[in-house]
């Protein structure tokens, strides 16, 4: 199931985010959005779970207009951890955090829910933890949980690599890829290089240029990355 944007155009203010935005990421593939801190990043995230309206243009999963129809993309788009969109709550637990996030997303018998994806991202071993009281792995895999626990067919993670080691990014990576190998399609956001590089597909996001044309080069055993022209 395809997730596409047509003509897409946000505005903030007097600065232009995107102007005629048209973007498709490939299903069952992990996209990498790089760019640095002032590229729109977050903003493209956001725009695809449907949080951000544009003032032209269109979202569309499959034939679900994700603008339009919010309640089915929240079931079939699952939004990892962003702070005042989607954020941790430092007060409760991390099967706690993961049972509310279960509940807001509509999912049936939440609490087997949660079970499962705490299995699945090795989180049993922390869930009555405090989101704060772990480390950057932990954290990591929170994110992934979250999105993960309505059983979505997209994933959108913002920078979900912040502060691992190489060692922790390698053990992250495996579960992007056991994820991918699913079937499902993953979004996520980087500045780094090394991370960019690991992604099937690279949608550039340089500094100050809004998104208005994209082109498709190979770069060879990294895959391909879509480049502002």
């Amino acid at each position: 199931m395809v997730l596409s944007c047509h003509d897409i155009t946000v505005k903030d203010g007097r600065s232009t985010v995107f102007a005629g935005l048209n973007l498709t990421i490939p299903v069952g593939q992990v996209t990498g959005i790089y760019g640095g801190s002032a590229s729109g990043k977050t903003a493209l995230i956001l725009l695809l779970a449907g949080l951000l309206r544009p003032q032209r243009g269109e979202v569309r999963l499959g034939d679900v207009d994700v603008l339009k129809d919010g309640k089915k993309a929240k079931k079939m788009i699952g939004l990892g951890v962003i702070k005042d969109f989607n954020p941790l709550f430092y007060n409760l637990t991390v099967e706690e955090n993961l049972l509310f996030q279960a509940r807001a997303v509509g999912t049936r018998a939440p609490r087997e829910r949660v079970r499962t994806v705490q299995r699945e991202f090795c989180l049993r071993g922390v869930r009555d933890r405090m989101p704060e009281r772990l480390g950057a792995l932990e954290q990591a895999l929170i994110n992934l949980a979250v999105a993960g626990v309505g059983e979505p067919k997209v994933f959108l993670l913002d920078e979900p690599e912040m502060g691992l080691t190489a060692e922790e990014s390698g053990i992250f990576w495996q579960h992007l890829r056991g994820l991918k190998e699913r079937g499902a399609t993953v979004v996520l956001t980087t500045h780094r290089q090394e991370t960019a590089f690991r992604c099937d597909r690279i949608v550039a996001m340089p500094e100050g240029k809004a998104v208005s044309f994209h082109a498709v080069r190979s770069l060879g055993p990294y895959g391909t990355e879509t480049a502002l022209a």
